[in-house]
Order: structure tokens, then C-alpha cells, then sequence
């Protein structure tokens, strides 16, 4: 809000403005409006006077031609007369607040002369328009429009009247009075972005707490000094990517690699980046990753055989527990692969019930994995009932062999 005295004393506050006007009898006389060949011309010179941010005075003086009511009946005059008068009106709104444009309430009072009559009307005029700076300094003129309906002391002559004109603010003694600053920062409010808060006239009147030569107000980093290219957030290590995407602020590296230098931790020849275990040597053809080793193999291979159930459940028995916990460290030796649990039984019985039962299977193993502390995102597991046998189903010695748990540990 302005204070006081400089809401009173506005940049610029006379002028003189100049509109044409279209004057309109005939519709208070009609169920509707006028036609536009009923309507007479006139114009209007006047003067403003900035009161405050909120009212305006304007004074106009206006010389119309037209055909108007002589009485009540009504009869209009055969030929047009001149209407000659003036007003005091108050305009309405936010004249510092509302920047460029300015609509306004208007009301008033004035009086008509209108020739060959020998009377004066009293005319209460009510309305609105608006004002439209054409430049940003507060000498530059404006556009003016302007609605208003008058009611005269003889209701018969109640008229519209709409103008359309020009407003020329006037510099008297050529002083220009100090425009509106409310933050005191040399930068006036209609030019200050942040016209409630000192700042500096290099950035529009905004502050620059971090003194980046960014604005606060566009700072994606308003308490860090950074660059404009980042819309004023740092990039300390200078590689291109704002800190707070770099996953190594102080380190330069590519974006490809998160601004993280790219090197090769376990020196095994494949860069970090390429590298599914970092910090393990392994070779480029397992994607940097140490191979799983013969007798960890062997121990996969084998453990198909070694897994052990009551017969027709999928309850372990307690023969499976060393086999299981042999895979469990393997895992925990070759934290980068996973490991997919396949249920498989032989062909007697409903295929059905084989699948869900190979599908129960496979689960226990892999409830009995989680729970001696395996990430459940490293397992899964499905059932594959009768369909992948590898034996034959007629002889029992087969059978056996296609009812097993297989194990495949696999890079992720």
C-alpha cells in the first residue's frame, strides 16, 4: 500500500483528455436500443486531477448535436440543437495498483443548457470505462472509453452518452513530480518487479541475496551463488551440471555418468560405468563381475538332487537344510547375480495338482532363502508341474530325478 503523502501526490497527476461522443435520446423512449442511425454526435474536452490511488476528478466540458425531447409527451425537436454543459465527476479504482490498465466507477453531477430552451437540466451522471497507458513512463498519453448513463431532473431528456478519446498528462512548470517508490531502492514501483522490497536497479528493483547477479525472485537457488545458466543454482565442480543433479559436486565428470568422474575402482578394465560390480574384478565378458567358481557351480548343479519334501507336501525336510544354506552363501559371495527357483515333479497324479505343487515347492525354498536374510528382489520363483522332465516317467529311478528344485543364479 502507498503511504499517505505519496498517494496524494502521484507522478503526473493533471491532464487533459479530448474524446468524440455518441449521444443517445431515443432509448429511454423505446422498449429497446437505439439503432445507430439514431444516434447524434458531440465532443468533450476535460480535466483530470489524481486525487489518490483510488478516486480522479475529471471535469468535462461537452458541446453536443441532436435531436432531443422539448416535453414529456415526448416530442422531439425537427432539427437538432446544440446541448451544451459541464460536469464534476469522480472516476473509481486502483490508479496506482492496476499498472497500465485502468478501468473505473464513475458518478457526478452537471448541468445542460440546450438551445432555444429556456431551461437548465440538473444531470446525475452514473457509468464506468477505462484508461489504457500507451507507453511505460507516467508522461505517456492514454487511451480513454467511456460509458455513462445520464439521469436528468427532467427524466424525458435521460440519455446515454459514450466517448472515445485521448488523455495527455500535463508537467506544469516543467517539475515532474517524484513517482511512487514504496521500498525506497531509486527504482519506481511501476518499473520494480519487486516494488515491496529493496533491491538493485541492474535487476529491476529485486534483492540478490546471494549475489550471483540473479534475482531472487527467478533463483532456483536464492541462498547459493550460482550461475544464470542454471537459473542461478552452482555447479562447484565446473562440469556442466548444477550441483544438485551432480551425484559428485566436487568432483567433475560427464553427465552420462551423473557428473561423476568415470574410472575403474577394482582396475578389472571396464570403466565404473559399464561395471555391474564396481568394486569386484571381474572380466568384460561377465560385464565386470567375478565368475561364479567351479565348486560353487558344482554345488548348484547338484543341488536339484539335494532338496528334500514330505511326500505329496512341500514341507522341507530337515536333509535340504545344507544344500539351501550352501546356495545362501554362494549369494552372499556374489551379491551382484539373482537367482530364479524352478519347482518340477514327475507325472503321477493329476497335472493340476503337479503344478501347484511344484509352484508350493519352489516357494519353500525361496521363504527359506528370505528368512535366512536374501533380498526378496534377488529371488523369484515358478512352478513347472510335469511339463520339463528330464528323465523317463515309467521307471521309478526317473521319477526321482524329474522331481527336484533347481537353482539358476544368474546376473542381474
Amino acid at each position: 500500500m502507498a503511504s499517505l503523502t505519496n498517494a496524494q501526490s502521484p507522478a503526473q497527476p493533471n491532464a487533459l483528455s479530448a474524446r468524440v461522443l455518441w449521444v443517445d435520446y431515443f432509448s429511454n423512449h423505446t422498449d429497446g436500443f437505439a439503432s445507430a442511425s439514431d444516434y447524434n454526435f458531440g465532443a468533450s474536452i476535460a480535466y483530470h486531477r489524481n486525487i489518490n490511488e483510488f478516486l480522479n476528478l475529471h471535469v468535462p466540458i461537452q458541446f453536443k448535436s441532436s435531436e432531443v425531447p422539448l416535453n414529456d409527451a415526448p416530442i422531439f425537436s425537427t432539427d437538432k440543437r446544440g446541448v451544451f454543459g459541464f460536469d464534476v465527476q469522480g472516476h473509481f479504482g486502483d490508479w496506482d495498483g492496476l499498472g497500465r490498465f485502468k478501468p473505473y466507477l464513475l458518478a457526478g453531477i452537471g448541468l445542460s443548457f440546450i438551445s432555444d430552451v429556456d431551461e437548465v437540466d440538473i444531470a446525475f451522471p452514473i457509468g464506468g470505462g477505462f484508461q489504457f497507458q500507451l507507453g511505460q513512463k507516467s508522461t505517456s498519453p492514454s487511451v480513454i472509453l467511456q460509458s455513462e448513463y445520464r439521469l436528468v431532473t427532467n427524466s424525458y431528456r435521460n440519455n446515454f452518452v459514450h466517448g472515445l478519446g485521448i488523455v495527455f498528462p500535463l508537467n506544469f512548470n516543467g517539475k515532474t513530480k517524484t513517482p511512487l517508490d514504496r521500498d525506497g531502492d531509486g527504482v519506481v514501483d511501476d518499473q520494480d518487479r519487486c516494488p515491496d522490497t529493496p533491491g538493485f536497479p541492474a535487476l529491476a528493483g529485486c534483492p540478490d541475496r546471494d549475489k550471483d547477479g540473479f534475482a531472487d525472485i527467478d533463483d532456483e537457488c536464492p541462498d547459493d551463488p550460482g550461475l544464470i545458466a542454471f537459473m542461478g543454482c552452482p555447479d562447484t565442480d565446473e562440469d556442466g551440471i548444477k550441483d544438485s543433479e551432480d551425484e559428485c559436486p566436487t568432483e567433475a565428470g560427464p553427465r552420462s555418468n551423473k557428473g561423476c568422474p568415470i574410472g575403474d575402482q577394482d582396475q578389472d578394465g571396464v570403466l565404473d560405468p559399464d561395471d555391474l560390480c564396481p568394486t569386484e574384478a571381474g572380466p568384460a565378458s561377465n560385464r565386470g563381475c567375478p565368475e561364479i567358481n567351479d565348486a560353487d557351480k558344482e554345488v548348484l548343479n547338484l543341488a536339484a538332487q539335494q532338496i528334500y519334501f514330505q511326500t505329496g507336501e512341500a514341507t522341507l525336510l530337515p536333509e535340504s537344510f545344507v544344500t539351501l544354506n550352501n546356495i545362501f552363501e554362494i549369494l552372499q559371495r556374489y551379491p551382484a547375480y539373482n537367482c530364479s527357483i524352478g519347482g518340477h515333479t514327475d507325472s503321477v497324479g493329476n497335472a493340476s495338482a503337479n503344478q501347484r505343487l511344484s509352484e508350493r515347492r519352489a516357494k519353500a525354498c525361496y521363504d527359506y532363502l528370505i528368512n535366512k536374510g536374501i533380498n526378496s528382489s534377488r529371488l523369484d520363483y515358478k512352478g513347472y508341474g510335469e511339463t520339463q522332465f528330464i528323465a523317463d516317467n515309467t521307471f521309478k529311478e526317473g521319477r526321482e530325478k524329474n522331481r527336484r528344485v533347481e537353482f539358476n543364479v544368474y546376473l542381474k
